[in-house]
């Protein structure tokens, strides 16, 4: 009844009964709060959603954690593995392109093409520095998101709104991939995707990394 007028324009005869029912069973304060534009009532029936929204996020699955819980766990956790693997790559990363940098040159970029491959042998000191510095703010705004996406994680205190916001942050942490995309050209998405992974320097073999 209080967001009738707001929700809805429907006026038909089954809705202005219901109406006339409710007006019969409430007194004539409540009446006048309603007519008179009182935020009283709706912030009467927030509170109720919210108490119903506490409930089932709290309602009982596992002895003393409710389902809220456990599934704000799962999705904390998997957030947080997300952000790690990924400040694991930058790691990788960057030991791959220190390992092949040519410290004696400034501008050379050395790259064979194979059959069907390419493959990148030496970078310069340069390109080492620009690479450095966009892998740092990846870093750092892998950080944040980690801090800021478990903290807005936690502090969800709704099931459906949870699930919504964890798909939000991995939407996050592929709009790098969409932007590649979207603005550089197919060309060189294909020599990109042709490009033979950078070797990461390890005690027993030499792993392949995909950057």
């Amino acid at each position: 009844v209080v967001y009738l007028g707001r929700e809805t324009a429907d006026y038909s005869d089954s809705v202005l009964d219901d109406w006339a029912i409710w007006a019969e069973e409430v007194s004539a304060v409540e009446r006048q709060e309603l007519c008179s534009g009182s935020s009283s009532l709706s912030t009467s029936t927030l509170q109720w959603i919210s108490i119903d929204a506490a409930r089932e996020y709290s309602s009982s699955v596992l002895g003393e954690l409710g389902r809220g819980h456990i599934l704000c766990i799962v999705v904390v956790t998997v957030w947080c593995a997300i952000c790690t693997n990924l400040l694991r790559d930058l790691g990788d990363l960057m030991v791959a392109l220190v390992r092949h940098t040519d410290w004696s040159a400034t501008e050379s970029l050395c790259i064979t093409r194979e059959i069907r491959n390419f493959r990148i042998h030496c970078i310069s000191r340069g390109r080492l520095a620009g690479m450095s510095l966009v892998i740092v703010l990846q870093f750092v705004v892998l950080i944040i998101l980690l801090v800021w996406g478990s903290s807005w994680l936690i502090d969800t205190s709704d099931v459906s709104d949870l699930l919504l916001n964890a798909v939000a942050l991995g939407f996050i942490t592929d709009t790098d991939e969409i932007l590649f995309k979207l603005c550089v050209p197919t060309r060189i998405q294909i020599v990109t995707s042709r490009t033979e992974p950078l070797r990461v320097c390890s005690l027993k073999r030499n792993t392949p990394l995909r950057s």
